[in-house]
């Protein structure tokens, strides 16, 4: 649920311009229940797309997924 929540972010923030190929690495510090919201933060480095999830202020999961930058068709 969280992961499918960040990619639909980055693909969102991205314009669909970054195929992500794996999970570099994950770490998933707490749950995140049904009824609550978070807030996403993602930044682009080269073939990296780092990601931080926070729950209020604090961070529930991070990590890094590896892509290639692709052109808008």
């Amino acid at each position: 649920m969280i992961l499918d929540a960040v990619i639909d972010a980055a693909e969102a923030w991205l314009g669909g311009g970054f195929r992500i190929h794996g999970l570099s690495h994950a770490k998933f510090l707490a749950p995140l229940k049904p009824d609550e919201t978070a807030r996403i933060v993602l930044a682009l480095r080269g073939p990296l797309l780092e990601f931080a999830v926070y729950r209020g202020e604090a961070t529930i999961a991070k990590g890094t997924m590896s892509g290639t930058r692709v052109a808008a068709s």
